[in-house]
C-alpha cells in the first residue's frame, strides 16, 4: 500500500489503542511503526538485489516480520516512553497490531502479501483496491483529525476515530463486493463472445474509487484483455487478444503492480520503460498509460 495510506492507518490504530493513555503521542508512534516497512526498502537498496520492490514486500509484509519486529519495537517504545506506564508486553502487542494491519491491508492490493514467507511463497492477493484510494484514506484521516481536536479522555474523541476507521473498513468490504460483480461481468462477456475457454481470469481496478477495471483471461495462446468502467456500464466489454510477444497498456500509477500481476499468472514476466504515452478511451480520459512487454517466462530448469 502507499506510504501515505500506511501512515494514516498507523496513526488511526495508535490513537485507537493508545490515545486515551498518552494522547496525541499515540498517533505519532502509530506513524513511526507504520513506516517501518517502507523504510526497510531504503535499507534494501544498499544490497545488490535486482527487484527491490518484491524483496521489500517479501520481508516486510509477512507474519514473520510482524512477529519478530513487534517485540523489538516494543522494547524501544518502552524505553522512549517511561512515563506512559505501559509494559513491554503492551507496547509489543500494540506494535504487532499495527504491523499486521499494514500487512493485511496489503493483501487487498494486486501486490498482495506473502504472509507465510519465507516458509511458503504463496502470496495472498485479493486485488480489489489500488495502492492509494481516496475513498479509503479520507474517512479515516477525517476521523483521526476530528478525534485529535477533543480531549483524550472525552467520548467524542474515541467515537470520531472509530467512526472514521469503520467507514474506511466498510469501503474495503465494498471493493470486494464490487470486484465480485465486475468479475461476473467479465466472465459473462468472455463467454458471450466465444472466449470462454480460458484458464485463469484476473480482475483488477485501474482507477481510483473502484470505477475502472481491467480483466485479463489467460489461454494457451496468450491473454484476453478488456476494460470495464462503471460510468459506461451499458456498453459491452470488448477484448483484445495479446500473444506472447505483444505489448500491453498499463497505467503509470500501477506499473510495478502489473509486473506482479503477470507473476501471478505464472506464464509471463519482464517489462520495459515506456515506449510512448497514450490516453485511455480515445483520449477522453486523463489516465496515462505506458507500454509493457509481455514475454514468455523461461523455466530455470530449461523446461519452459
Amino acid at each position: 500500500m502507499d506510504v501515505l495510506v500506511q501512515i494514516i492507518l498507523g496513526a488511526c490504530l495508535g490513537e485507537l489503542f493508545l490515545g486515551k493513555k498518552i494522547g496525541a503521542l499515540g498517533a505519532l508512534w502509530g506513524v513511526a511503526v507504520a513506516v517501518v516497512p517502507p523504510l526497510a526498502q531504503v535499507a534494501v537498496a544498499a544490497f545488490p538485489v535486482g527487484d527491490h520492490i518484491v524483496f521489500h514486500q517479501d520481508i516486510c509484509h509477512s507474519l514473520l516480520f510482524a512477529g519478530l519486529g513487534a517485540p523489538l519495537l516494543g522494547r524501544c517504545l518502552t524505553g522512549l516512553n517511561p512515563n506512559a506506564h505501559l509494559s513491554w508486553r503492551a507496547w509489543s502487542l500494540w506494535a504487532l497490531w499495527v504491523l499486521l494491519g499494514v500487512t493485511l491491508l496489503q493483501c487487498f492490493t494486486v501486490d498482495g502479501a506473502p504472509l507465510f514467507w519465507p516458509f511458503n511463497d504463496y502470496r495472498l492477493v485479493l486485488g480489489s483496491i489500488l495502492i492509494i484510494d481516496p475513498l479509503y484514506a479520507i474517512p479515516m484521516l477525517v476521523g483521526l483529525l476530528t478525534a485529535l481536536y477533543f480531549h483524550r479522555a472525552s467520548c467524542e474523541r474515541q467515537v470520531a476515530n472509530i467512526l472514521g476507521f469503520l467507514l474506511s473498513t466498510l469501503y474495503v468490504g465494498f471493493t470486494l463486493i464490487n470486484q465480485w460483480q465486475v468479475y461476473t461481468i467479465f466472465e459473462t462477456s468472455l463467454r458471450n463472445q466465444g472466449h470462454g475457454h480460458y484458464e485463469r481470469l484476473f480482475v483488477y481496478p485501474v482507477s481510483v474509487n473502484n470505477v475502472g477495471w481491467i480483466g485479463m483471461a489467460e489461454d494457451a495462446q496468450g491473454v484476453w484483455v478488456g476494460y470495464y468502467y462503471a460510468d459506461n456500464r451499458n456498453q459491452p466489454v470488448t477484448f483484445q487478444h495479446l500473444g506472447n510477444d505483444h505489448t500491453i497498456l498499463v497505467t503509470l500509477l500501477e506499473g510495478a503492480a502489473y509486473r506482479r500481476l503477470f507473476g501471478l499468472f505464472g506464464g509471463f514476466h519482464g517489462w520495459r520503460e515506456p515506449a510512448g504515452v497514450l490516453l485511455d478511451r480515445d483520449n477522453a480520459s486523463a489516465v496515462k498509460k505506458r507500454l509493457m512487454l509481455i514475454e514468455r517466462r523461461q523455466d530455470i530448469a530449461g523446461l519452459g
